[in-house]
């Protein structure tokens, strides 16, 4: 579920995008202040038609609430000194009978803080740390080890780039365990991976022993009962729209689609009246929308994309591509193509969110990583009068898988740079340094105090819409079917499953035979290890 950025992202969208960003919010902002209320709107909306509610969904929406999130079915509009509001959803439980890794037995391997942090007989310790190229978020990366760096004498970090995570990966089993880094970034879809190979440090209780960590991301990188690597950089999709262009058609911006029906009936109205004529923007990008609406839209109805439990207790042996309710969302989105509701846009490009705000497209469904980058777009002028909402993913139930990036930490360092190695993880993982990367990218917070920090509560009372992946993530059930799959073939798998995506969504392929076939051959490749 990696979702590597464009090299011009953040350059395109400053020069040519003009957002302001309006969010809606499921639940209180208790993150922000313990008895905040609605925030009312700094500027008063135009005048509109008389608001036209979506029909209700017959099945109702059940959830998990936390001290986080409102409980289920008590919406809250908010609106942000910056013209912004926020929404948020709970997500559905799930019966299926798996393992839920919070509760799973913890192994006894070493973990990254059993020799404590640096102390001062340890000297100067030189770290390297690996990463791979991602503008997204790699400048925040190098600007925490440059402030790390600064803030103390007795560790030195020296951050080195590579191309991707396949390339760091390979680099690493050829190293010798002496020369590797002490720590490696890498996607979420590394952990089958990383959890085949010798050489690393778990990371254990060490990071929740300074406070909680979101629980759907804990339990994302968290295999054999034990938390794998150090969740940093986590994202997850969203619904983007343009509330100004929903209220120019009589539809409550307060209230955006939340499932296929609501979404197909909004699209009706914005095509046929002529407002935003491409509707949905659709991208088939492996990484995103080629393997999102398949596999997020499996999770939001509790069921795997990898058989059995997502591979999360034991080797995945089967994928669940064809199944009927994986078929059935492609099904939906080839009938939006076929009926004009929507438009396919460049695989894996910003163009989604661009069309928005060119006002040819009213929706898409993009990383929540991009926020940040929208956020930036607020003081251009290009597109006056756009106001993108951010939204919880719709789709057949509720929640969404966890992205992003993680830390994995090497066991063959010295004691002393066990030490460093930990000093430095903790600084990274810290709550000024999560809440700083969240402002920055819109990257969903991995410590829940993080939400507290003062800098986050701040940009937080302005741009809303940084809240709304948080707390689609707090009200996620962490059962093995709702968490992101788990294989070592992913690498391998994703680039089938996308292209079978494509042929069905933009190539007429019949979508049984399609997924059948796709998911036969990542099933042979499941079987040969």
């Amino acid at each position: 579920m990696r979702r590597p950025a464009p090299a011009p992202l953040r350059l395109h969208l400053r020069l040519h995008l003009r957002l302001i960003v309006f969010v809606l919010a499921t639940g209180t902002l208790a993150a922000c202040s313990s008895d905040s209320a609605a925030v009312p709107a700094v500027t008063t909306p135009p005048p509109s038609p008389t608001m036209v509610t979506l029909p209700d969904t017959e099945a109702p929406v059940t959830g998990a609430a936390s001290t986080s999130v409102a409980p289920p079915g008590e919406p809250l509009a908010t609106t942000d000194t910056g013209t912004t509001d926020t929404a948020t959803t709970d997500a559905g439980t799930t019966d299926t009978a798996t393992t839920d890794a919070a509760t799973a037995v913890a192994t006894d391997t070493p973990t990254i803080c059993d020799l404590g942090e640096h102390v001062d007989g340890d000297g100067v310790v030189q770290l390297t740390v690996w990463k791979f190229n991602d503008d997204r978020a790699g400048s925040m990366v190098q600007e925490g080890i440059d402030t790390f760096n600064a803030s103390q004498s007795g560790v030195h970090v020296e951050l080195i780039d590579y191309d991707s995570p396949e390339q760091m990966i390979d680099l690493w089993t050829k190293t010798d365990p002496s020369e590797r880094p002490a720590l490696m970034l890498l996607s979420e879809d590394s952990l089958g991976q990383m959890h085949a190979l010798d050489g690393l440090l778990d990371v254990g209780d060490c990071l929740s022993a300074d406070g909680p960590l979101v629980p759907a991301i804990e339990a994302t990188f968290t295999l054999d009962g034990v938390l794998q690597a150090a969740p940093w950089g986590i994202s997850t999709p969203l619904l983007y729209f343009d509330a100004a262009a929903f209220r120019n058609i009589g539809l409550d911006p307060t209230k955006p689609p939340t499932d296929e029906r609501q979404l197909r009936d909004a699209l009706q109205i914005f095509v046929d009246t002529g407002s935003r004529p491409e509707g949905f923007t659709i991208e088939g990008g492996d990484n995103s929308g080629g393997s999102w609406y398949v596999e997020q839209w499996l999770a939001q109805q509790g069921a795997p994309s990898l058989l059995p439990d997502n591979g999360r207790n034991g080797p995945a042996t089967t994928v669940a591509w064809d199944t009927p309710a994986a078929i059935d969302g492609l099904v939906f989105l080839r009938g939006l193509l076929a009926d004009r509701l929507a438009t396919r846009v460049d695989d894996s490009s910003i163009t989604d969110l661009t069309d928005i705000g060119a006002k040819q497209a009213a929706m898409a469904i993009h990383t929540s990583g991009s926020l940040g980058d929208v956020i930036d777009a607020l003081d251009g002028n290009i597109y006056p009068g756009v106001e993108l909402g951010v939204a919880p993913l719709p789709g057949p139930g509720t929640g969404s898988l966890v992205g992003g990036t993680a830390w994995w930490a090497s066991s063959a360092a010295s004691p002393a740079a066990q030490r460093a190695t930990w000093t430095l993880l903790r600084f990274l993982e810290s709550p000024p340094q999560q809440a700083a990367l969240a402002i920055e990218t819109g990257y969903v917070p991995v410590r829940v105090d993080s939400v507290d920090d003062p800098a986050f509560v701040a940009a937080a009372a302005e741009h809303a819409g940084l809240l709304v992946g948080f707390q689609q993530l707090m009200a996620v059930d962490p059962t093995a079917a709702r968490l992101t799959p788990v294989t070592p073939m992913w690498s391998t798998l994703r680039p089938i499953l996308g292209a079978a995506v494509r042929a069905v969504l933009f190539d007429g392929a019949d979508p049984t035979t399609t997924m059948r076939a796709a998911a036969a051959q990542a099933n042979a490749i499941l079987a040969a290890g």
